[in-house]
């Protein structure tokens, strides 16, 4: 990982590109990056009881396919390098209270199937935006902005997946929105009680999510795969989803389980929803419920080789699977790590094969995803 110092240099760039490139010659770009870097770090030290931690994410992969079903035009076969992830994020502490802050230039996936525009490097969003305060022992409160805290699949640092695409059924929450939650650790129980402004934005309806984690052991819901276990370490959550407003009533209710035993590794996931987020989801029509599941199996051969294989129903009105299989190669664990994907596609009206070589460097978040 950078050090404090480089990250601040890269981040001072992206602030003052423009000016920047309004200097006369490399020497004033350099003077202008370097004031501006000493201020950035200056600023996010101000005020801190604690050290500034900053970090990055850079996940990029080539896909390729001759599949007419992910042709992107008319007799072109799909072949180009994609952007999954290029994030940035700052840690700190200010009077007991731990802020968050995560900006991510590119968001991408290869399912759904990709356009032409997709993963390509835009504009700087700001994802994470949020302070934790402490209530009680065990007890805290997030405020701010924050992904949906629904189902894991879906809370997972995206730099330590098992796979190149998050699971469907994670992608379908992977949504961030401004709310609050109170999060509370009782022995081997996690808690975690949310209320986000939801689809309707800040209209006076809210999205209401509950979920309720047991941990065997140390817990495995920190990680795809088994890279770094010992013995059996299992987490069984349970959740609820529910979002009313604008003319719809989205509502859920999610079982997962990741589990890791030695090399071994299994991550399951089933979620039943009502028509109307179905049909925002997987598609299904005149108020057909789905229930969508994935199962991942992975075996870690040793620190630096591990092999999946994945299984997805989208239980759509298409009867849409996924089959993928992955080869990672570890260079320094999910921080640096090579991965390799092939998954097979299959619904009523179509199928192909999709496969994807992928770099991963860094991670989203400092100690796994809140």
């Amino acid at each position: 990982m950078f050090d404090r110092q480089q990250l601040s240099r890269l981040a001072a760039l992206v602030l003052v590109a423009g000016a920047a490139r309004a200097a006369t010659d490399p020497a004033s770009d350099y003077a202008l990056l370097d004031n501006h870097s000493e201020n950035l770090q200056a600023a996010l030290a101000g005020g801190s009881t604690g050290p500034v931690n900053v970090g990055y994410l850079l996940r990029t992969s080539y896909a390729s396919s001759g599949d007419t079903l992910f042709a992107p035009g008319a007799g072109q076969d799909l072949g180009g390098f994609r952007t999954q992830d290029a994030s940035l994020w700052f840690q700190g502490t200010i009077g007991g209270y731990e802020v968050f802050l995560r900006t991510d230039a590119s968001d991408a996936t290869d399912w759904p199937l990709p356009s032409l525009a997709a993963g390509q490097i835009g504009g700087v969003n700001l994802r994470d935006a949020w302070a934790k305060a402490p209530i009680a022992e065990g007890v805290s409160l997030y405020f701010g902005n924050f992904r949906c805290p629904v189902v894991n699949s879906g809370m997972l640092d995206e730099g330590k997946l098992l796979m190149i695409d998050r699971t469907r059924i994670g992608q379908f929450f992977d949504v961030y929105q401004a709310g609050a939650a109170v999060v509370a650790d009782v022995e081997n129980f996690h808690l975690k009680l949310a209320a986000q402004n939801g689809g309707d934005g800040s209209a006076d309806e809210l999205g209401i999510v509950a979920r309720a984690e047991y941990k065997v052991g140390e817990g495995a819901k920190q990680r795809e795969g088994a890279l770094g276990a010992e013995g059996f370490d299992a987490t069984f959550g349970l959740g609820y989803f529910q979002d009313r407003g604008m003319g719809n009533e989205f509502e859920a209710y999610i079982a997962d389980a990741y589990a890791t035993y030695e090399q071994f590794s299994l991550h399951a996931e089933l979620v039943d929803m009502g028509g109307d987020l179905a049909a925002m989801t997987v598609g299904n029509a005149g108020g057909e419920s789905a229930t969508p599941y994935s199962a991942t199996l992975g075996f870690r051969i040793n620190n630096e080789f591990e092999l999946a294989v994945r299984y997805q129903d989208l239980d759509d009105t298409n009867d849409t699977t996924q089959i993928g299989g992955g080869f990672n190669y570890y260079i320094a664990g999910h921080a640096a790590k090579w991965q390799v994907n092939v998954s097979q596609f299959d619904n009523d009206a179509d199928d192909g094969v999709l496969v994807q070589v992928g770099l991963s460097l860094g991670q989203a978040f400092p100690n796994g995803a809140p």
